[in-house]
């Protein structure tokens, strides 16, 4: 999920400064001494390993890398450099977001890249509601350069809905699917494979039920007497809202 936060480079290491400076000494010319955190690479495959450096810190930092709505907590140990501590991990299957502590000096923030393409209904996460009927389809990792093609597909009942999505910096996109104008009386139950490619790259399907011409909460549709849908081109997109990545 390549969104990189910052000018910075695959590969590179992101170096932040803390704000606050803590409990951190000053320096032998008497100017005060300002905590650093290292993150090497920011551009990762899982089961890569990233590496964690603070610098200047005369206390034992702490780290938080927090991965979809899970955040796990790392201390860092000293190096035998005076002031500088390091960590190891390695990283799951979505993006990170990387903070830390140096006493009371906060060491800011860096994202970390995991390419690992996956495509799942928004919002994403273990403690996430599940969205019923999904609004929102959301994918990441694709090839630089790359756009997305998704597929909404009810072939017994003659849907089809084909978009294409643009991908952001880390390869990331979302879509929402497109439904007919004109409901069905009495509605039908679509059930929907969702399909998308981008480059090289192919998503495992996702599959969900979808009403059409069941009256949404608190909102309208047009219904005609007619049988199933036969959509030949693709209807046009619904805008709606939701979260456009996750972190992690």
């Amino acid at each position: 999920m390549r969104r990189m936060r910052g000018l910075v480079g695959i590969g590179s290491v992101l170096v932040v400064g803390a704000v606050g400076l803590g409990s951190v000494g000053l320096g032998s010319a008497g100017a005060q001494v300002v905590p650093t955190l290292e993150v090497s690479p920011l551009r990762v495959d899982p089961q890569e390993v990233v590496t964690f450096t603070v610098r200047d810190c005369s206390v034992a930092p702490e780290l938080q890398v927090g991965e979809s709505d899970f955040v796990r907590l790392v201390e860092p140990t000293a190096t035998g450099v005076p002031g500088e501590w390091s960590a190891q991990l390695e990283p799951g299957l979505t993006d990170w977001t990387v903070t830390g502590t140096c006493g009371d000096a906060d060491l800011g923030e860096v994202v970390v890249d995991v390419d690992n393409p996956l495509m799942a209904f928004l919002p994403i996460g273990a403690f996430a509601p599940e969205p019923d009927p999904p609004s929102e389809v959301f994918g990441s990792d694709c090839p630089d350069g790359t756009e997305a093609t998704v597929t909404f597909e009810d072939e017994v009942n003659g849907f089809r809905d084909v978009q294409t999505a643009a991908i952001d910096a880390r390869g990331d996109w979302s879509v929402s699917p497109g439904y007919p104008g004109v409901a069905p009386e009495p509605p039908v139950v679509l059930h929907i494979t969702v399909r998308a490619t981008c480059g090289a790259v192919t998503y495992a399907p996702l599959t969900y039920d979808y009403v059409l011409g069941e009256l949404p909460p608190g909102g309208t549709t047009t219904t005609t007497p007619t049988s199933p849908p036969n959509v030949t081109e693709p209807p046009p997109a619904v805008p709606r809202t939701g979260r456009s990545h996750y972190t992690g």
